[in-house]
């Protein structure tokens, strides 16, 4: 069996230090804000650099588990980029359709992390935004990750894997989810997984989180 893994490629850098601090407050999303406060300077007691993003994380899973594994992304022409490159190198992915954009640079996020293992993150949608549709992919599974919210991306790789006998499964990102329900619905059937955590589930449904028990 071989899987494309399909999305995005960041490099992800990890702060961890006690200056972070829990504030509970109505005005953030979860009632709960991670701080710091305005004008200091701190220490970082750890940090850690990796690949992430959806398409490289899935991508080493499948390769850890013994699959024939590829990966279908894009990055910059720049450090984070090559940084990115190695580490799949690495991990022995097949890079056959790693693309590099010349003009955008490289996906990136910063991970701040709490003693607890809490953890906010700060993203820039780099050049995984522009994946291109390859003129040929040899697979029996696509696993399609975030895609920037790129539905053209989307529509092109279910009609190539419909022609060509390959399955698909599809774990939706936050900006694909912002798209909404009536503009993702009519490529529900033409999955065979469609994966969402609770709260993906309640935000593309537009359900209270609160009430999905």
């Amino acid at each position: 069996m071989k899987i494309v893994t399909i999305g995005s490629a960041t490099l992800d850098v990890y702060l961890k230090s006690k200056a972070f601090k829990l504030l509970k407050s109505e005005k953030f999303i979860t009632g709960v804000g991670e701080c710091l406060a305005i004008g200091s300077k701190n220490e970082v007691s750890d940090i850690f650099i990796d690949t992430g993003g959806g398409a490289t994380n899935t991508a080493i899973t499948f390769k850890n588990l013994g699959i024939n594994t590829s990966i279908l992304t894009r990055v910059g022409n720049d450090l984070f980029g090559r940084e990115v490159e190695n580490i799949l190198k690495l991990k022995k992915i097949n890079l056959e359709y790693l693309q590099k954009d010349y003009t955008t640079t490289t996906s990136y996020s910063t991970l701040l992390l709490l003693d607890t293992g809490q953890r906010s993150i700060l993203v820039f949608r780099g050049a995984s935004n522009y994946i291109e549709m390859p003129k040929k992919i040899e697979a029996d599974w696509f696993y399609i990750t975030s895609l920037g919210g790129n539905i053209k991306l989307l529509d092109k790789l279910l009609i190539y894997a419909k022609k060509n006998n390959i399955k698909v499964a599809y774990n939706p990102g936050s900006e694909d989810i912002k798209l909404g329900l009536n503009k993702l619905r009519k490529y529900f059937n033409k999955l065979e997984v469609l994966n969402f955590n609770r709260e993906e589930a309640s935000t593309l449904c537009n359900v209270d989180y609160d009430r999905m028990d």
